[in-house]
C-alpha cells in the first residue's frame, strides 16, 4: 500500500519538473527569437541612415610626395620638406602633401597640408605654422599657430615648427616675434613677412621697430618716419630724430645736415660746424645743422 502512494507521489512530481522545464526552454526560445529581431532591426537601420550621409564612413588620407633620393646621414639641404628614417636610411622627397577624400574620390580636406592625423570623428591638420581641427565634413572647428622655434643654420636665423620641419627658410640675420608676424633683417635690410614666410613689408628700411597702435617707426636714407603693417605711410620719411611719442603727440625735427656723433670730442667739433645736438635717450648722439622742430600726432 505505501509502495503505490510513494510511485504515485513520485509520478507526479516527475510530471510537473518536465513541465516546468518545457515553460523555461519556450520562454528562452522566445527571447532570442526577440533578440534576433531586434538586431535585424538596427542592421536594416543603420544601412538606410548611411545612404543619407553626405560622406561615406570610409574616409582616406592621401599622401603624395616626389622621392628625391636615400641618404645615410640625416640631410641638412632644406630643398626637402618631408624626411622619414627606417633605421638605416634617410628617405627625402619634395613636393609632400596630404589631403582626406571619400571613396566616391571627393575632396574633403584639400592636398596642401603637410600631414595630416586622425583623431576619432575629427582630423588633425598640419599646414606651415598653423594646427587645424577639421570634421569628417570638412568643417573647420578650430584652428591656432603651432609653437614655432627659431632656428639657426649656416649663420642664418629661419623659423621650424615643432616637429622641424622649416616654415620660415633660415635666410635671415634677424628675426623678431611680433605678434602674428615677423619683423626680418637681412643684410643690414630691414621688413616684415607673416607666419609663413610671405613678405608684408619689403626688406628696404635701415631699421623698423616693433609695431604699436598699428605704426611702426622706421629708419632710411638716415631719414625716420611711421608706416603701418600695410607698409603705408603714416608720417612722411623725412624727420632726422623723432622723439618718443607721449599720449600719440611725438616731438620732430627736419634739418639741412645729419650726423651722429658717439663721443663729447665729436659733439664738440660738430658744434664748432654748426651742428645742434638734438635731445636723444640713445648713446648715439644725434646732431643738426639748421633744425626745424615740430609735433606729430602718430598714434
Amino acid at each position: 500500500m505505501y509502495k503505490y502512494f510513494f510511485e504515485k507521489v513520485y509520478r507526479k512530481i516527475q510530471k510537473n519538473s518536465l513541465r516546468t522545464i518545457n515553460k523555461n526552454i519556450g520562454l528562452v526560445t522566445f527571447l532570442q527569437k526577440v533578440f534576433f529581431a531586434l538586431l535585424i532591426i538596427v542592421i536594416i537601420s543603420n544601412n538606410v541612415f548611411s545612404q543619407n550621409r553626405p560622406f561615406s564612413d570610409s574616409l582616406i588620407i592621401v599622401v603624395k610626395a616626389d622621392f628625391a633620393e636615400d641618404l645615410r646621414s640625416r640631410p641638412t639641404s632644406e630643398k626637402y620638406n618631408h624626411i622619414s628614417f627606417d633605421g638605416k636610411k634617410y628617405s627625402c622627397y619634395v613636393n609632400y602633401r596630404s589631403g582626406v577624400r571619400d571613396e566616391a574620390g571627393n575632396w574633403i580636406i584639400p592636398e596642401e597640408n603637410q600631414f595630416i592625423i586622425k583623431k576619432g570623428d575629427v582630423f588633425e591638420v598640419h599646414k606651415k605654422g598653423w594646427r587645424e581641427i577639421i570634421d569628417r565634413n570638412g568643417t573647420l572647428i578650430s584652428r591656432e599657430p603651432e609653437k614655432l622655434y627659431i632656428a639657426r643654420k649656416n649663420k642664418r636665423l629661419g623659423v621650424i615648427d615643432i616637429h622641424g620641419n622649416a616654415v620660415i627658410p633660415c635666410l635671415y640675420d634677424v628675426i623678431h616675434v611680433d605678434n602674428d608676424f615677423y619683423r626680418v633683417s637681412k643684410d643690414k635690410k630691414w621688413g616684415v613677412i607673416d607666419s609663413v614666410g610671405k613678405t608684408i613689408i619689403p626688406l628696404e628700411y635701415d631699421h623698423l621697430s616693433a609695431f604699436k597702435n598699428g605704426v611702426s617707426k622706421v629708419k632710411k636714407n638716415d631719414l625716420i618716419g611711421f608706416i603701418d603693417i600695410n607698409n603705408r605711410v603714416v608720417v612722411d620719411i623725412k624727420y632726422a630724430y623723432i622723439n618718443p611719442s607721449n599720449n600719440g603727440v611725438a616731438d620732430a625735427c627736419e634739418c639741412e645736415q645729419f650726423v651722429q656723433a658717439n663721443s663729447q670730442k665729436m659733439v664738440e667739433k660738430y658744434e664748432k660746424m654748426g651742428y645742434v645736438l638734438l635731445r636723444t635717450p640713445t648713446r648715439l648722439m644725434a646732431m643738426c645743422k639748421n633744425p626745424t622742430y615740430s609735433q606729430l600726432e602718430i598714434e
